[in-house]
């Protein structure tokens, strides 16, 4: 994915505003920003005034150009918080991605840097039941979204 040069970008979520929730998603690709502006593998920017939100159950893996963005980073870009927070929950990232950006005002981060391997090896038994073993390989080993594990028949 890249982005415009005016534009935010994020794997899943550009632009999360309040009381809005993003679990059990995955990014695996490369991201691109050419500008200033946040850029990440789930959720480019949190808009937050007066509301809350949850990055829950996700994790991010590929590749991040964020070319000199200070607001670049794994699972959260940017955030823009007033009279509100943002919970980052047992989410991880590989080595491709920067670990976290400058983002103030955000509740909890228990994001975590794991190695390639140990993404594909164990790493969907931590993220919930929501994901499972990558059994089909359509996503290069990698954790899947539980319902994409099933075999097309016909």
């Amino acid at each position: 994915m890249k982005a415009s040069s005016n534009a935010v970008a994020g794997g899943i979520v550009g632009k999360l505003y309040r009381n809005t929730n993003v679990k059990n998603c995955y990014f695996n690709g490369t991201i691109s920003n050419n500008a200033e502006h946040s850029c990440s593998g789930i959720v480019g920017r949190a808009n937050l005034t007066y509301g809350n939100c949850i990055i829950q159950n996700c994790y991010a893996t590929g590749n991040m150009n964020s070319n000199g963005s200070t607001f670049a980073a794994a699972i959260l870009g940017g955030c823009a918080v007033e009279n509100s927070s943002i919970d980052i929950k047992n989410c991880y990232y590989s080595s491709g991605f920067s670990t976290r950006s400058h983002v103030e005002n955000v509740a909890s981060d228990d994001s975590v840097a794991v190695a390639e391997e140990e993404l594909q090896s164990n790493v969907y038994g931590l993220l919930g039941s929501a994901f499972a073993a990558d059994v089909n390989n359509i996503n290069g080993g990698y954790p899947v979204n539980i319902s994409q594990n099933h075999k097309l028949s016909g």
